[in-house]
């Protein structure tokens, strides 16, 4: 019934940005984009499941499909349909865009519909597993190697309160993989301080220990990577999952701490990178800007034509070894073996002449598959949304609650935007920290943690 609520409210928020936007004109097909929102909000109502239940993937996909067929076509109009690459699109791709985005829209809310269902979970505090120290303790003694080996490998991450921090670009020290151990450190030791403090918890339930095992959860989301928001975005959902999932009497109150903190997170680092000041009080605001980041990272109707363009000139050019290229171009330690020149998102670049854009989804599935298959990507990257959701909800281990949705919200974020984004997530964060996981637990000590 809740989320019934929340798809009248989407019906109502698609009408106003409607009417809002409305500069219909036949001759000028950019002003078409005033109908998506409209478009948006009544299959919405009408295709989109009600679950009882939602997880993490479901909420940032709802987020992402709010930002690309609500907010942009809102900034767009405003700007005077704003794109730095105005003069590359033709009028008649723009046409075959509307079609593209239609559709796209269509799979996810039906692929939604047929395979979203999260089964409700009741934690039994009987069954929560095993759980071995091992694993935090190790990566507590590499992160000081580290610092003591290469220390400008941690000048890469920032306290978001550090205001010396926020400059537009930052460029990376250190080796990656050292990087890389940071990251995932700065997951997995908070989340073992909170099993173990959670463990007494359940013994003898005092506010202390729900204190001390939320803490540093916490801290940890107040960390980001470079000038990165997913860095402290996809964390904080999935950290928050696991609070609300395990502490369900505190849910009300973490969830608004979570919802304050990552709002605030969001539009500060947003405002930093992309208004590209050096702190939040030179920021002005631009329509401009706002349509640029938005088509940016959601891929609106500019970016699908000229992936469409990009498409049509370089489709013939792309062989089998572009999608391995796509897949593991960018996976740490095999990637020297892979091209990353050889990938869709350079040859997108290449003919809009620069090499910070990103390839939709839409349009990257188009040239590696074909014009008939350019929808193929869509509907895959929903259903893994719904079971890694799913799989989140099942699992009675806090650490792969973790995990699953880790991987739930990467999809959601990047399945608009490009497969080797989500590969990327796959090999470079799922798959190390899952496998970490099962070693700790195979290798576990005799001084094993159960809970009872």
């Amino acid at each position: 019934m809740r989320h019934l609520y929340y798809k009248i409210i989407i019906l109502i928020l698609s009408f106003i940005i409607f009417v809002f936007s409305y500069e219909f004109s036949l001759t000028d097909p950019r002003s078409w984009i005033c109908f998506i929102p409209l478009i948006y909000g009544i299959l919405f109502y009408l295709i989109a499941p009600n679950p009882s239940n939602v997880g993490v993937g479901f909420i940032m996909l709802n987020l992402v499909l709010i930002a690309k067929y609500l907010l942009f076509p809102f900034f767009y109009v405003n700007s005077n349909y704003y794109s730095p690459y105005d003069s590359l699109i033709l009028f008649e791709t723009i046409k075959i865009s509307y079609w593209y985005m239609m559709l796209e829209m269509i799979l996810i809310l039906v692929s939604l519909r047929i395979f979203y269902k999260t089964d409700c979970f009741n934690l039994d505090i009987n069954n929560l597993g095993k759980y071995s120290y091992k694993l935090p303790i190790f990566l507590f003694f590499l992160l000081i190697g580290i610092f003591n080996i290469s220390p400008s490998s941690y000048s890469n991450f920032s306290f978001i309160l550090t205001q010396e921090e926020f400059i537009f670009e930052k460029d990376f020290l250190g080796p990656t993989s050292y990087i890389f151990f940071i990251k995932w450190s700065l997951y997995i030791i908070p989340l073992y301080i909170f099993i173990f403090f959670y463990k007494k918890y359940l013994i003898n339930p005092r506010i202390f220990y729900f204190i001390l095992s939320i803490f540093p959860l916490v801290i940890s989301t107040l960390i980001y990577f470079s000038n990165s928001r997913l860095s402290i975005l996809i964390p904080l959902l999935s950290f928050w999952f696991v609070l609300v999932k395990f502490y369900p009497k505190y849910s009300k109150l973490i969830s608004l701490y979570f919802l304050a903190y990552g709002a605030f997170s969001m539009l500060l680092l947003s405002l930093i990178k992309f208004f590209s000041v050096s702190n939040i009080n030179s920021v002005s605001f631009s329509y401009d800007v706002g349509s640029y980041f938005l088509n940016s990272y959601f891929h609106g109707i500019p970016n699908i034509a000229l992936g469409i363009q990009a498409s049509n000139q370089y489709y013939n050019t792309i062989k089998f070894s572009n999608i391995l290229d796509e897949l593991f171009a960018q996976v740490m330690f095999i990637n020297d073996y892979f091209n990353v020149d050889n990938r869709t998102n350079y040859y997108f670049n290449k003919y809009i002449g620069t090499n910070s854009n990103i390839v939709p989804t839409l349009t990257e599935a188009s040239m590696l598959f074909g014009k008939n298959l350019f929808w193929i990507l869509t509907p895959l990257f929903t259903y893994l949304v719904c079971q890694f959701d799913r799989l989140s909800f099942k699992t009675s281990r806090i650490d792969k609650t973790f995990i699953f949705c880790f991987f739930s919200v990467s999809i959601a974020f990047f399945m608009l935007g490009n497969l080797n984004l989500i590969s990327d997530s796959f090999f470079t964060y799922f798959i190390p920290i899952y496998l970490l996981f099962i070693v700790n637990r195979i290798y576990i000590s005799k001084t094993k943690i159960k809970f009872k």
